[in-house]
């Protein structure tokens, strides 16, 4: 039981899973030619929102949630896009929002699976003696 109180530290491959998680979110989507003129802006609210997941520290689940949110609140009224770059900045945030839903989601498999791996591999180092089963036995009759 000694993985409750000391956990190990994140392995390599971890590492490298949480770095290119984040660098994903800070691909863009190349507008087309035809609208990166100077005068072709995007709606404040999809600006700030591009702003805030473009950043290069990383927003946790909570602030993804108030960027959407807001976003939210600013489309009600609006019918249409008030133009194509508006459409493109929003496809943008939106894309940058599902990689980082994603991240999370990987990142629960990954920690869940490790846990399981350390329970296993206590369980393991416990039943490969007469003191593990007795040790198991005494665990199992208490859960009865």
């Amino acid at each position: 039981m000694s993985f409750l109180f000391a956990s190990p530290p994140p392995s390599y491959a971890d590492e490298q899973l949480r770095a290119h998680l984040a660098s994903l979110s800070t691909l863009s989507i190349a507008p087309s030619s035809e609208f990166s003129t100077a005068d072709a802006k995007a709606s404040p609210a999809l600006e700030t929102a591009l702003h805030e997941l473009t950043s290069s520290k990383v927003p946790d689940h909570d602030k993804l949630i108030s960027i959407l949110k807001d976003l939210g609140k600013s489309r009600e009224g609006v019918a249409a896009y008030a133009s194509q770059v508006d459409e493109l900045v929003e496809a943008e945030v939106m894309g940058r929002a599902v990689v980082l839903v994603w991240r999370e989601v990987l990142q629960a498999l990954v920690e869940g699976a490790l846990q399981l791996e350390e329970e296993r591999s206590w369980w393991d180092q416990s039943l490969n003696g007469r003191r593990g089963v007795i040790t198991y036995l005494v665990q199992s009759e208490s859960t009865c």
